[in-house]
């Protein structure tokens, strides 16, 4: 976390005490587990059916008929991976707003981890190596990180306002916004473990209009996300 400031630092600490208060670590493992079982069980039936095919055992018709009955229920299973390993990922990505929510209702103050995100995604974008099977571990997922920030430089021109070859946070807001908005990211993100960093600072947005009241409380950080 090299170039965080203080408040970042503590706002990024407390966004991953947000993953351990909600079990996170235990819930993303046991529900990691059902494509990988859907997934075995698929390919296993599936070898299976060219050994039996290669000794000869589809001889007779109920032997061909097993056969039948297995490469059907090999499809199933991974008809049941594609879709578990959907709704694993959406998971996910709700897991990390709310850990996002817990970390500026801890703070009280959501602007850190704004700019925290915006410092990780760019970091992560231009990390060497891939950790696809941790990915749902981390505050940041390096491949929606790489998409981000490839789609904002490909279009910087269109977003530096000014016209000074940097793009400031105002700018860099407006680029991540219009990504967000693209029907090729909202595709994409089905297939992240992580929101896109602009909806993530959307929601501390919110949080930062009201976390500021006396009777702000945990639960209404939540209502939020």
């Amino acid at each position: 976390m090299r170039g965080f400031n203080k408040e970042e630092v503590k706002a990024v600490l407390a966004h991953e005490i947000g993953h351990l208060r909600h079990n996170d670590a235990v819930v993303m493992t046991i529900v990691s587990a059902i494509p990988i079982i859907a997934y075995m069980v698929g390919r296993t039936l599936f070898n299976f059916r060219f050994l039996r095919a290669g000794s000869g055992g589809n001889r007779k018709g109920s032997a061909g008929g097993i056969l039948a009955a297995m490469i059907l229920t090999a499809i199933a299973a991974w008809i049941v991976y594609f879709i578990t390993q959907l709704l694993v990922m959406w998971l996910s990505r709700s897991r990390e707003y709310y850990a996002d929510a817990y970390s500026a209702y801890a703070t009280r103050n959501p602007g850190a981890l704004e700019s925290a995100l915006s410092k990780i995604a760019y970091g992560l974008s231009v990390a060497q190596g891939e950790t696809n099977g941790l990915r749902a571990f981390y505050i940041g997922d390096q491949s929606t990180a790489k998409r981000e920030v490839a789609e904002i430089l490909d279009h910087q021109n269109e977003f530096d306002l000014d016209r000074n070859g940097v793009l400031d946070e105002k700018e860099l807001e407006a680029a991540m916004s219009k990504e967000a908005k693209s029907s090729w990211g909202k595709i994409n993100e089905l297939f992240s473990t992580h929101p896109s960093t602009y909806k993530r600072i959307i929601l501390l947005k919110g949080i930062e209009r009201e976390v500021n009241t006396s009777s702000f409380r945990e639960e209404d950080a939540y209502k939020l996300v």
